[in-house]
């Protein structure tokens, strides 16, 4: 992370970015930035949450394989930050994470929310340049979001061979990179896929039982 001096910096680029605390009638609303604007549902949101749901992974505790998976991906890429999300509802969660102090965040300011809606590998070089996160406080705030890259998490179900993104495996840096090359692109699917192997494997042994 940054240091107090940048930090401060970074603070005063962002002090005209008022927020939006109140509503008309009293009630809190989300405080973010009156241009930040959230990702949109895929359009099949509500069979994607309930495949997710049926996973049993959302709010369980910390497994070696995961945090192993996670912690190769860091040091391959050499960022600051990596992490397996899953995107629920109302909230992006972590599975497991390297450099990141938090293990959920409101789906509104989650860039994952916005990887899950294409297949290929979201790749954001800097964030201050682009329009969907450069109000984001994820961006304007600690961690100092700058650059961000996640293969989607893809399942496909048994019954029908229907895929869907479930949430991400992604890196994250306070600094910005000039390009993110296809061959690493390649790789972090690798990696993503490899989670998923992971998953499907504990379903089958689940639904197995007992030896």
């Amino acid at each position: 992370f940054v240091g107090m001096a940048e930090g401060d910096a970074r603070e005063e680029q962002f002090e005209d970015l008022d927020r939006n605390f109140w509503g008309g009638d009293g009630e809190p609303l989300k405080p973010w930035h009156p241009l930040h604007r959230a990702a949109p549902f895929p359009e099949n949101e509500e069979e994607r949450l309930e495949v997710l749901l049926s996973q049993g992974i959302l709010d369980t505790g910390p497994e070696p394989d995961y945090d192993a998976l996670t912690s190769i991906c860091q040091r391959a890429f050499r960022t600051s930050m990596a992490a397996i999300t899953f995107v629920d509802r109302d909230r992006q969660w972590a599975k497991a994470r390297v450099g990141l102090e938090y293990e959920e965040v409101d789906r509104d300011l989650s860039f994952c929310a916005h990887a899950l809606l294409q297949d290929e590998v979201l790749v954001v070089e800097d964030a201050t340049a682009d329009e969907r996160f450069k109000y984001n406080e994820l961006v304007t705030m600690q961690p100092w979001l700058r650059f961000y890259a996640a293969a989607p998490l893809l399942f496909s179900r048994s019954s029908d061979r229907k895929v869907f993104r479930l949430g991400c495996f992604c890196i994250m840096d306070d600094t910005p990179r000039a390009s993110f090359s296809e061959e690493e692109k390649a790789m972090l699917q690798v990696l993503a896929s490899a989670v998923m192997t992971k998953m499907e494997t504990k379903e089958r042994r689940t639904a197995q039982g007992p030896l």
